[in-house]
């Protein structure tokens, strides 16, 4: 059986827009499979190019490959340019489930603008992580990854935390899909 060219297309939150193509035999045959690459790339905008989205194909027909997100990551070298002397970081791990009942796996970032006390820096993670969890029973998966890719929802959990205690920078560092 000869082999043909799939499409790979980007979720829906993306406009379906093509990001790739593939060859095989039959559609079955690219399930399974992830594909990398920058959010400047799926949101045109090339200011997000730190951030590393992973793609798994999900349904293959007619030529296309449909895919949904595996995972969004923020790259190592962004990250550390915030964390500085005379700051402190503040991470929390949170396993949620959205309004849709997807369950993921959420890591975030706090960077405050001066050195907290470790109490200060204990209250900031219990906040961050009951904000979290409370804004994820609002979103939709679609809706919280497309809040994060245009950096919503981080300025919203920023200006929540920084009555707490000054902050300088928030960011969601990691969001994985858990099956």
């Amino acid at each position: 059986m000869p082999k043909k060219w799939f499409k790979i297309l980007a979720p829906k939150i993306f406009n379906k827009m093509e990001i790739g193509q593939s060859l095989s035999e039959e559609g079955k045959d690219l399930l399974g499979r992830t594909i990398s690459l920058p959010l400047s790339t799926l949101l045109g905008d090339r200011s997000r190019h730190y951030v590393i989205v992973k793609l798994k194909i999900v349904d293959a027909k007619e030529g296309k490959a449909f895919t949904e997100i595996k995972s969004m990551k923020i790259s190592r070298s962004y990250l550390v340019r915030y964390v500085r002397r005379r700051t402190s970081r503040v991470d929390s791990i949170d396993d949620v489930v959205t309004k849709d009942g997807k369950r993921m796996r959420i890591k975030s970032l706090l960077v405050t603008a001066f050195k907290a006390k470790r109490r200060q820096r204990y209250s900031l993670r219990k906040a961050l992580s009951e904000e979290v969890k409370k804004r994820l029973k609002e979103y939709t998966a679609d809706a919280f990854v497309l809040s994060v890719s245009v950096g919503k929802f981080q300025a919203t959990i920023k200006k929540k935390l920084s009555k707490i205690y000054p902050l300088r920078f928030s960011e969601i560092r990691v969001i994985e899909m858990k099956d």
